[in-house]
């Protein structure tokens, strides 16, 4: 996509790999995907697009083909780069400056800062507080993968089903979502055999009383298409 007279515009289809990262990394949430017949994908017109942007762009896009398991894209892209006497040192990360590059790179997987928050300190005086925050899992292990589907856990319960990663992400994971709730977690992007824990789900709803689920997810593109916060 490029801006054009100040909009976005789709400019080549056959640059999508329909990963789908534009989407949660448009500032205005302008960006939307429609299921159609179009091009293929074409690693080779990307490489040769993405190449003369730098060498940085080039590394991180070289780098997310492999942190993805890409193999033969990987091959067609290093083909490109031997075509044209182009060598890149994969591995070295750019500085952390280099955020969002142009035609490269994976939003869910980009360099962020945080900045931190006032949670902890004395409103009265400003200075940091000792705080004891007491935990409310009920139950070990709580990784889907691990999970006894006879475990008296699931007896009578309300179930809380979370990305693995919005623990950290949540400073009040335990009181507001983990209170008084039985737990599973997993990452939809990382582990394999997803189709197994749907099966393992279905299996604890029939053999057990469950009385609700929750269901909470990242605001990521790894994320994006298994579920939103509910």
């Amino acid at each position: 996509m490029q801006v054009i007279d100040g909009k976005a515009r789709l400019v080549r289809e056959d640059y999508c790999d329909g990963l789908g990262a534009c989407i949660g990394d448009c500032p205005r949430d302008a960006i939307h995907v429609e299921e159609r017949e179009s091009l293929p994908y074409d690693e080779y017109s990307v490489i040769k697009n993405i190449a003369v942007q730098g060498e940085e762009t080039l590394r991180l896009h070289l780098d997310h083909l492999e942190e993805h398991g890409e193999k033969e894209l990987l091959s067609v892209a290093k083909r490109y780069m031997d075509e044209k006497g182009i060598h890149i040192e994969q591995g070295r990360k750019p500085s952390l400056r280099v955020m969002q590059p142009q035609g490269g790179g994976c939003p869910g997987s980009a360099a962020r800062v945080i900045q931190p928050g006032t949670a902890g300190k004395n409103p009265q005086s400003g200075t940091k507080a000792t705080v004891s925050v007491q935990s409310r899992l009920r139950q070990w292990p709580v990784q889907l993968k691990l999970l006894n589907l006879a475990a008296p856990c699931f007896t009578d319960c309300h179930l809380l089903v979370a990305a693995d990663c919005v623990p950290f992400a949540s400073g009040d994971f335990h009181d507001r979502y983990l209170k008084g709730k039985s737990v599973a977690i997993f990452c939809p992007k990382l582990d394999s055999g997803l189709d197994g824990y749907v099966n393992k789900l279905a299996e604890i709803f029939i053999g057990n009383t469950v009385h609700s689920v929750k269901v909470l997810s990242m605001e990521v593109p790894c994320c994006k298409d298994t579920g939103s916060h509910h």
